[in-house]
């Protein structure tokens, strides 16, 4: 089983804000006295790797305005690029057993010799 290997931490801050008249009237069954408006954000995100050890790959804090819309599109782009990141193929290098540390393929002159052969045999047909 493979890890996450990214994780987002994020916090919001809120300000509140009393209900005009309008938005406690329609108001049927519940009480409210103010209601909560996101103007401040902060998020990183942390790409932990396989040996779990870990790299701050981004992170924004803003305060303002639209702080939720700014936060949804922030996350947008991130995962963008983050899907761009896992897409992207890795080489897996295996040389030796960890258990006894041998190698796994050894390469033999002779056969080597021979793949050099086959390729200018292969060459020479081609021109």
């Amino acid at each position: 089983m493979q890890p996450n290997l990214y994780h987002i931490f994020w916090d919001f801050e809120y300000l509140t804000e009393k209900l005009t008249s309008e938005e406690n009237a329609q108001l049927i069954h519940t009480e409210k006295l103010q209601k909560h408006k996101p103007y401040r954000y902060s998020y990183i995100v942390v790409r932990i790797d396989s040996s779990f050890n870990y790299k701050i790959t981004s992170y924004n804090l803003y305060k303002g305005p639209n702080a939720l819309e700014k936060f949804i599109d922030k996350l947008e782009e991130e995962l963008t690029e983050i899907q761009a990141d896992l897409s992207s193929s890795a080489e897996i290098i295996i040389e030796k057993c960890y258990i006894c540390e041998k190698l796994f393929i050894e390469p033999v002159p002779e056969i080597l010799q021979q793949f050099e052969e086959a390729k200018h045999q292969l060459l020479k047909c081609k021109e």
